[in-house]
């Protein structure tokens, strides 16, 4: 390989190894936390189906129209939940897609030729120049005063 020894060559190839392994490693564990998540949530689901078939079941029982206003909330309980889930679905396909991209982008590398880095321009001599301040003092009061800034004295007056 051009501009790298055999020993970077295979350094640089187990690194690579490495993050494609950490980051499936990473992309499983945060698919499975989803995943477990989406579980509950559908089990949160059902629990409210029971809830609003109870209700259907007891306006049943009782002769009476099942009444909106009596089930709304659990209607939106259960559209909440449904939201819930479809987010977390979503997370989980952006999650794969990501780690897939950049998995793929790593195992390309693996199969073309590593390249030296680019050497380092040499650094640019600078000029560094700097200005010398004089400061002087009154022969009146003793303050202090910058030549050709101060015509007068600030404090007493006196003309420099």
């Amino acid at each position: 390989m051009p501009g790298t020894t055999d020993n970077q060559a295979v350094g640089n190839t187990e690194l690579i190894k490495k993050e494609i392994d950490g980051m499936t490693l990473r992309k499983q564990t945060l698919l499975a936390s989803l995943g477990n998540d989406v579980t509950v949530l559908e089990k949160q689901k059902d629990s409210v189906s029971v809830k609003i078939g109870n209700a259907a079941y007891d306006a049943y029982r009782e002769e009476r129209a099942a009444n909106n206003n009596d089930m709304a909330p659990l209607f939106i309980e259960m559209d909440n939940i449904e939201n819930e889930i479809a987010e977390k679905k979503a997370k989980m396909v952006e999650i794969t897609s990501r780690y897939d991209e950049e998995i793929e982008i790593l195992t390309k590398s693996l199969n073309q030729p590593l390249q030296s880095p680019a050497p380092e321009p040499e650094p640019k001599a600078e000029i560094i120049t700097t200005t010398a301040v004089v400061l002087t003092f009154c022969e009146e009061c003793g303050t202090k005063y910058t030549p050709g800034v101060n015509v007068f004295c600030e404090e007493c007056g006196t003309r420099f």
